[in-house]
């Protein structure tokens, strides 16, 4: 019976969810710094679906995933009156791979028009997240810095995307936020809200790497020929070799 209860309770967390399904990258692959990994993606996505072979069940680490997307439709429920929550914003197309959309976690249309993003982490990774918006880089810094500046400069480039969204929707967008959510939270102070203007220039700049990198994969440029950025974990824990960029960030 124990082992009953444990495959229906895994079926049930590891159900893939609409957003599990999708198979063109969104906004969170547009951020992401590194140019190997964009690529990367940018080819899983052109994979149409019956020729797509990857096993969910061979993500390793998928729990925190999870717990992620329970807090978000937690937050969903509970939207004020007048904010919009899980909008989905079409961001542009990419002539020869496809529209790009994404679901925006809470637009807030009142005072300072406001995009937010919510992120789910723990308070090791916050204190790092903390440091890595509000300090410049050095090349001190250790490497779990080093990664929150990386994940910080991709969740920017996500959010700012999904203001550029909204705006070619006809909405104003004064500014994006993150609320950071800590799983292994306790108290209000394992909450943290980082707010900044939004960059319409920034977000211009993301879209048209993106598009560049697709024309050079058509153009039949290969995927290694990518350089890997520093603070990337995909890239940093392979076993296969990988090229990386001289600039940090």
């Amino acid at each position: 019976m124990t082992n009953s209860v444990r495959s229906i309770v895994m079926e049930m967390l590891k159900r893939e969810t609409a957003r599990d399904k999708q198979r063109l990258i969104g906004p969170s692959s547009l951020g992401n710094p590194c140019d190997f990994c964009l690529a990367r993606e940018l080819l899983e996505g052109a994979v149409s679906d019956e020729d797509d072979d990857r096993d969910p069940d061979e993500k390793p680490y998928w729990l925190g995933a999870v717990l992620g997307t329970a807090v978000h439709m937690l937050l969903e429920s509970r939207a004020p009156d007048g904010m919009r929550a899980e909008s989905r914003v079409r961001i542009g197309e990419i002539p020869g791979y496809g529209v790009i959309s994404g679901s925006t976690d809470l637009f807030i249309p009142v005072n300072s028009t406001t995009v937010v993003d919510y992120k789910t982490t723990n308070r090791v990774k916050l204190k790092n997240l903390k440091l890595a918006f509000e300090t410049k880089y050095t090349t001190y810094d250790p490497e779990p810095l080093v990664q929150a500046r990386f994940t910080a400069k991709k969740y920017v480039g996500q959010a700012m995307t999904y203001g550029w969204g909204w705006e070619q929707g006809g909405f104003d967008v004064e500014q994006i936020a993150f609320a950071f959510i800590c799983r292994d939270g306790l108290t209000d102070n394992d909450v943290w809200v980082k707010e900044m203007p939004y960059d319409r220039a920034y977000a211009e700049r993301v879209w048209d790497r993106a598009a560049r990198i697709w024309v050079a994969l058509q153009a039949g440029r290969g995927l290694d020929s990518f350089l890997s950025k520093t603070g990337c974990w995909s890239c940093m824990t392979t076993q296969e070799p990988r090229k990386f960029s001289k600039k940090p960030f």
